[in-house]
């Protein structure tokens, strides 16, 4: 490397302003990073004005290291795939998560069924479940579980329909995504009963309050992250 380029990478290296500013080299070349989209990072070839999307970004001493990375004129183009990315990605971790809120709460009311008195079995249910997801994920799952049978099961009261459809038209969350599976086996009449009860329990709570963690905080308690779709 010629002596005026690693002056210029030297002086590079020391400008630290904010982080969507930090510089750092790869085999040379001097890199900045623009954006950060969960896996993916968004960052400018300096010299070659070029744009990268790089995947699982690793830094050590100056140097940064990526996976993979895919290379762009604009960077208009790099922001673009890496927003399509994290969100194909985002979109897996839903789904294997509304797939183990099924799971438990199969469990959790088979468990907790004693005769016809489902309104103690929801009660202790809830109280369960919230031990591990958020009310926002347990009210996600059993909305999509309901709307997806909506269309053809008649054991679906209008009321449960109906706020379903709202909750995920509310909450931005796209049905489609998520036909593909496990939803909840647990029998029409009783999760209708359930959907009910979930719609009573969340009437005027915020979805900012569907995302908090004890119970002593609010009313409802939340764990999971803001999803706002």
């Amino acid at each position: 490397m010629e002596k005026s380029q690693q002056s210029i990478i030297y002086s590079l290296l020391h400008i630290r302003t904010d982080m969507s500013e930090l510089i750092y080299t790869h085999g040379g070349q001097v890199f900045e990073i623009l954006e950060q989209y969960g896996i993916c990072t968004v960052l400018n070839d300096i010299a070659q004005q070029t744009y990268y999307c790089a995947t699982k970004v690793n830094i050590v001493d100056s140097e940064i290291h990526w996976q993979t990375a895919s290379v762009f004129e604009k960077k208009q183009q790099a922001v673009k795939l890496a927003q399509e990315v994290d969100k194909m990605y985002e979109m897996l971790k839903n789904r294997a998560l509304v797939e183990k809120v099924g799971y438990k709460l199969d469990d959790e009311i088979r468990k907790n069924r004693n005769g016809d008195n489902f309104d103690e079995c929801f009660d202790i249910t809830l109280k369960e479940m919230k031990d591990e997801y958020s009310t926002f994920d347990i009210c996600a799952a059993v909305a999509l579980a309901v709307n997806s049978a909506s269309d053809w099961d008649r054991r679906y009261s209008n009321a449960s329909i109906q706020w379903a459809k709202d909750f995920l038209y509310e909450n931005d969350i796209e049905p489609a995504d998520y036909k593909s599976i496990r939803l909840s086996n647990t029998q029409p009449v009783i999760l209708n009963g359930f959907a009910e009860f979930m719609m009573d329990n969340t009437k005027g709570i915020s979805l900012h309050d569907l995302h908090y963690v004890k119970d002593e905080e609010l009313d409802l308690t939340e764990q999971s992250q803001d999803r706002g779709r």
